[in-house]
């Protein structure tokens, strides 16, 4: 035909195909080791720390609003747990932990 070529162009993008590229996402150790706790499993990291600290609880005695709490602190594995104390015939419900360990 003897014309010239015009210049190379790109094609333009697709949002379709741009949102099926898969990205790695970054670890995040903080949310995974949460995740892990809150499921029950996870591990404590030092093994010496759970040898040295085991059976070895930190207790305080503490009011909120009134109310009497015990507050459990677990050496071994850096777990709280929260409890109310409840006295006979106190009127209030039988719910003895407020903050499961």
């Amino acid at each position: 035909m003897g014309q010239p070529q015009g210049e190379a162009q790109t094609p333009p993008t697709d949002a379709f195909r741009q949102s099926t590229i898969k990205v790695a996402r970054p670890r995040d150790n903080e949310m995974k080791e949460y995740m892990e706790k809150t499921l029950g499993g996870g591990k404590v990291p030092s093994q010496k720390q759970f040898l040295d600290n085991d059976r070895k609880v930190l207790r305080f005695f503490c009011d909120s609003e009134e109310l009497p709490f015990v507050v459990h602190y677990y050496l071994a594995d850096d777990t709280v747990e929260v409890r109310e104390v409840h006295h006979p015939n106190d009127g209030r419900d039988p719910f003895s932990k407020l903050l499961q360990r």
